[in-house]
């Protein structure tokens, strides 16, 4: 298994910024401290040396390891908050007070014990620093702040020499001020970069949400646009079609035009020769009729009108008929 997957280890989908920076680091502390002790026992020999002879020097490296291993399985099946009190807890008890109550403190011990508790009070801010966990937050702190205070009690209390004496010349209380202070500089200093830490994922979380919303609101117009694209791609093809029909019936009308012209145009000619030269004819005898006074010629104007009306009968008909076809070209 990859470090990288074991770093992720009990990491989901639907967790915030804030979880997933708790998750991440806690499982870091974990696998940094088992590592740094692994290496730690296999170079110096500590891995064949308990199984010789067992110590509580040994020990106490092989319990963080394990403990280590542990938090990080119950990562994996969510259980975070038993993860890290479960370790927090136990590295204070193997680190700080099993060691003294079973060796008793030496003369180091009354600056390195409240020296350690010091250091490692902002791990407390580091592993509770989500809001929802305020109140494990104060107990914890409230521990570590009456360890580092009462530590030099705690030492004294299993001195098992008859006159301890205390590192440096300094007198109890001189060295307990001093760690108080050096812790409530400390922990003044986490607190501070924690709420300046927890703005920043605020306004980080803030401005997530803002994208969010304008993803969504940029996606909601992408469908609008999308369905207009549509109605639009739909009403020009209606268009096209309704195009393709006006110049159908445009080429229909055309052509209709066309035959129609050329109808007037076979009725003009037929008016300007055809229908004009009886009509003429017809004028010219009746005049001609009225000159005369021979009844046979008469007669004969007579015959020869009645073949000139015959005649502009005929043109009259074909001018019917033609307009009829120009009309009715089915029937």
């Amino acid at each position: 298994m990859k470090i990288s997957t074991i770093w992720k280890a009990g990491l989901t989908e639907d967790m915030d910024a804030e979880d997933r920076k708790i998750v991440t680091f806690s499982n870091g502390i974990y696998i940094i401290i088992a590592s740094l002790l692994l290496f730690f026992e296999v170079i110096t020999g500590g891995i064949i040396s308990i199984f010789r002879e067992f110590s509580l020097q040994a020990f106490i490296p092989f319990s963080l390891i394990f403990l280590s291993v542990l938090c990080l399985a119950l990562n994996s099946f969510r259980f975070y908050l038993m993860s890290r009190s479960l370790y927090l807890t136990a590295l204070i008890y193997l680190m700080s007070i099993l060691p003294v109550v079973h060796y008793g403190p030496k003369l180091s011990t009354y600056f390195t014990h409240p020296f350690l508790l010091v250091l490692s009070s902002p791990l407390i801010h580091l592993l509770f620093s989500q809001r929802r966990d305020r109140y494990l937050l104060l107990a914890f702190l409230s521990l570590s702040f009456l360890f580092t205070l009462f530590s030099i009690d705690f030492l004294l209390l299993w001195e098992k020499s008859v006159n301890p004496q205390l590192p440096f010349s300094y007198s109890s209380t001189t060295m307990r001020i001093n760690f108080i202070l050096w812790w409530t500089f400390l922990n003044l200093l986490m607190a501070y970069i924690q709420r300046t830490n927890g703005r920043f994922y605020d306004s980080l979380q803030v401005q997530k949400e803002l994208i969010g919303k304008q993803r969504m609101e940029l996606q909601f117009r992408n469908e609008e646009l999308s369905l207009a694209n549509r109605e639009l791609t739909a009403l020009n093809e209606r268009v096209h079609h309704s195009n393709e029909v006006l110049e159908h019936r445009v080429d229909e009308r055309t052509v209709e035009l066309t035959e129609r012209n050329k109808t007037l145009s076979e009725y003009a000619f037929i008016n300007a020769h055809m229908l004009r030269s009886p009509v003429s004819r017809i004028k010219g005898l009746i005049n001609l009729f009225s000159m005369t006074n021979d009844d046979m010629e008469k007669k004969k104007v007579q015959e020869i009108l009645m073949q000139s009306a015959e005649e502009l009968d005929d043109v009259v008909h074909t001018i019917s008929k033609k307009l009829n076809e120009s009309r009715y070209p089915d029937c």
